[in-house]
């Protein structure tokens, strides 16, 4: 260990799929989030010789806009271990329902992510999006294909908010931000990790409801992201 301890605020943006089959996803994180804060600031202490100085976590939920209703939730931020409580309470109220096809607005629920009101911002802070789905996301292309379809942003938006192109106030940061999906390792989400920067695809079984994927290696996967250059 050095005599150098990085500190670190920390915002995650959790975007979960809460479609029906996400039952077993949405379960262990909830088993999870008692210890959330813990397990994260201990990993990065002990494996990463990094102090968290703040830990902020927000949930965003999706399922599909053109079949469900509020398809789109978007949570306050936690401040944890002081919103441990809150936090839970509101992961105990998500609902696996829904979800008319096998694909989701998966995109709609990133943008929304990228949007949001981040803090963290200095340079060896991290704003970080979870994404977790069995699903693949509709593209674009199809949404134009999809009458009724409610649009909260395309391709040209999504891509240059990402990039932080955008002088609309979006507090996104070029050096912090980092997109960890874990998602099947086909169609959008496959094509997306090639197209934009700090950005990963832990691959999960499709319709499984992430049932396969241990919520350490989450853990693991998430504080070596925020690590990284």
């Amino acid at each position: 260990m050095s005599n150098y301890r990085k500190e670190r605020k920390i915002d995650i943006v959790m975007c979960i799929d809460s479609t029906s089959s996400m039952g077993p996803c949405i379960d262990n994180v909830r088993t999870h989030a008692k210890r959330f804060y813990k397990d994260v600031v201990d990993k990065m202490e002990n494996e990463y010789d990094s102090e968290v100085t703040e830990l902020r976590v927000q949930v965003v939920t999706f399922r599909d806009l053109e079949c469900d209703v509020d398809a789109i939730t978007k949570s306050e931020f936690f401040e944890l271990p002081t919103d441990e409580r809150l936090f839970e309470r509101y992961l105990d109220g998500i609902t696996p329902r829904g979800g008319g096809d096998y694909k989701e607005s998966g995109l709609e629920a990133l943008y929304t992510a990228m949007t949001t009101d981040w803090r963290a911002r200095g340079s060896d802070d991290r704003q970080v999006i979870l994404l977790f789905t069995d699903a693949d996301a509709i593209d674009f292309g199809e949404k134009s294909n999809r009458p009724g379809y409610e649009t909260i942003c395309d391709s040209d938006l999504f891509y240059k908010t990402w990039l932080c192109m955008l002088g609309n106030g979006n507090k996104l940061s070029p050096r912090t931000k980092r997109l960890i999906m874990f998602a099947p390792d086909s169609g959008v989400y496959k094509d997306l990790v090639k197209t934009i920067d700090r950005s990963q695809l832990s691959a999960v079984q499709p319709q499984n409801g992430m049932a396969d994927v241990d919520f350490e290696d989450i853990i693991k996967i998430t504080c070596a992201s925020v690590s990284s250059q």
